[in-house]
């Protein structure tokens, strides 16, 4: 995943609210989307690579898994624990 860092700021950065394993790009990804991104795949067309690392344990993938849901039902555009706290 790749974005620039102004749509970045827009929705508020990651969600800090995650803890530990899951969800937190594809809850990134819906705040972008109802911001008014725009998203493109690039299969095939760039280079990715992923840097190897140890996996998180996946204990709050239910916690994670509602706040993700709670951002698609309320359609929220930003967080409020992100690269700004208590953003608005």
């Amino acid at each position: 995943m790749s974005f620039f860092k102004e749509d970045c700021k827009h929705i508020n950065g990651f969600n800090e609210d995650f803890q530990s394993w899951g969800r937190e790009d594809s809850e990134f990804v819906a705040r972008f989307l109802f911001n008014g991104g725009e998203f493109q795949r690039l299969k095939f067309a760039g280079i990715a690579y992923h840097i190897y690392h140890k996996e998180n344990n996946k204990d709050c993938l239910e916690s994670n898994h509602q706040i993700y849901l709670d951002t698609i039902k309320n359609r929220l555009k930003t967080c409020q624990n992100g690269i700004v706290k208590n953003y608005r």
